[in-house]
């Protein structure tokens, strides 16, 4: 393999990689795809398992700042797609609104929408059925309930499904293969082309060729290529990028989403384990970027989401696990952050805004505004030691509470190299090809051109898709 060249090399085998793939087997037989993970096996989609194997240093990536939070991320063949929810949304309009007139002059973003029907189609995207009863999904049917009796609008969620039967497993991996994950539609048609559990260590340019030196429990060993295809998601994309010196940029921002995770104590048994990660999502705010649905529940969860809380509130949960739900507000922050390579190691970094902090507040306030009723005990919100509210006080506590202390998690970031002109502040060509360095490619969700908003994958899917039609031999 030392002395082979390929034509291609693809660096990552999640979203952006699935798309490179599918178009290079095209052109050339010749090209490697190398991953850091392995490839996904049902009998690891357990939580403890799954987190080891699929998730990066096991879900626990810090962002450094006045407030500090992790964010979570796919690896492995496959990438996110396997741990994810399988939710493939196209673009909000006011987001492609806003990139046509920010970004006029960017072919792919004027051109975006024809793709999505394609990316749908090939995931099998459907809208899950609806039993329009409580018996599955309640945390989704009182979701809707709730919005039809304040007139706000809910609407069906597009996941790439077929013949889910509700295992409730979806962050650890789809057990029953219900999940299209993207190792299942792309990448097992190129198979022998995949060197999996290797991390790719450096890239250097030596003439017209690229050597990468990658990592395995064998050791170490370099690989070459006339091409390379970096899709190793938006901070480690980012960082191999400044760490190698393929951009001269001496940091880069990014762009993200943060989730608060709160969780719905009713009056009455709701089993929400029955059911899948969520089928409806509140979108009556969505041109403020606040986004409210529910997710995944058991005890594993339950316990995850309240591991800092007061010993109190912990017993009180236990108590009334089957009454139990969790929903997520998801916002998107008008502060970025920032990926710099510190002695050759990565740093990531972001102080939110004052802004940010009010509207994480006045998501909250939202959220329990839709969901309290008469079926609703209390609301415990993610403070980091719980903040447990009534319909009575919720407003007052989340008046006082310091945003400072809220429990945070990311698991969208995106835009560090940005798909634009270089006027308009872009790192890439209409190829997606560096201006810097030419024959090096970035396709995941670094290209994006700002924060979408929404769960980025059916938009990085589609992007990509354009971009990769104008690759030729």
């Amino acid at each position: 393999m030392e002395d082979k060249v390929y034509d291609y090399i693809i660096l990552g085998a999640g979203v952006g990689g699935a798309i490179a793939a599918d178009k290079v087997k095209k052109l050339t037989s010749n090209f490697l795809i190398v991953e850091q993970g392995g490839w996904p096996n049902p009998k690891n989609f357990t939580h403890k398992k799954s987190l080891l194997k699929y998730y990066r240093n096991s879900g626990v990536n810090p962002i450094f700042g006045k407030h500090i939070f992790s964010y979570a991320e796919g690896q492995g063949v496959g990438g996110g797609s396997v741990i994810n929810g399988g939710l493939i949304w196209r673009t909000p309009d006011h987001i492609l609104e806003e990139w046509i007139s920010k970004y006029p002059e960017n072919y792919h973003v004027r051109n975006i929408s024809r793709y999505f029907d394609e990316v749908e189609r090939e995931l099998s995207v459907t809208i899950q059925k609806d039993y329009g009863n409580s018996v599955y999904d309640f945390d989704s049917y009182y979701l809707e309930k709730q919005g039809k009796r304040k007139k706000q609008k809910v609407v069906n969620v597009p996941r790439a499904l077929k013949g889910c039967v509700r295992k409730n497993n979806c962050p650890s991996g789809c057990i029953v293969g219900a999940k299209q994950s993207l190792d299942k539609v792309y990448f097992k048609k190129v198979k022998d082309h995949i060197l999996v559990e290797h991390r790719v260590l450096s890239v250097k340019k030596k003439g017209d060729l690229f050597s990468v030196k990658i990592k395995s429990d064998q050791g170490l060993k370099k690989i070459f290529s006339k091409k390379l295809v970096v899709s190793l998601g938006a901070v480690n994309s980012g960082f191999l990028l400044l760490n190698n010196k393929l951009i001269k940029s001496r940091s880069l921002e990014f762009q993200f989403h943060v989730n608060l995770k709160s969780i719905v104590v009713f009056k009455d048994n709701v089993f929400a384990q029955k059911g899948t990660m969520f089928t409806k999502q509140l979108q009556e705010y969505e041109k403020e970027n606040i986004y409210i649905m529910p997710t995944n529940f058991n005890k594993v969860y339950l316990n995850t989401v309240s591991a800092g809380f007061s010993d109190d509130i912990k017993v009180y949960l236990n108590e009334n696990l089957s009454k139990s739900a969790i929903y997520t507000t998801q916002i998107r922050p008008e502060s970025k952050g920032r990926i710099r390579s510190f002695l050759g190691q990565k740093v990531v970094t972001n102080n939110f805004s004052k802004n940010d902090y009010k509207k994480m507040k006045r998501s909250l306030k939202i959220l329990c505004e839709l969901l309290f009723s008469d079926e609703v005990e209390s609301i415990i919100l993610p403070s980091r030691r719980g903040l447990m509210v009534t319909n009575e006080n919720y407003i007052q506590a989340i008046d006082t509470l310091d945003p400072r202390g809220l429990d945070l998690l990311s698991v969208h970031l995106m835009s560090s190299v940005p798909l634009n002109s270089l006027e308009a502040g872009g790192l890439l060509n209409s190829f997606g090809e560096l201006y810097e360095s030419k024959g090096v490619f970035v396709l995941d969700s670094s290209i994006l051109p700002s924060n979408i908003g929404e769960s980025p994958q059916g938009t990085i899917m589609a992007l990509a898709k354009s971009i990769v039609n104008t690759w030729t031999n």
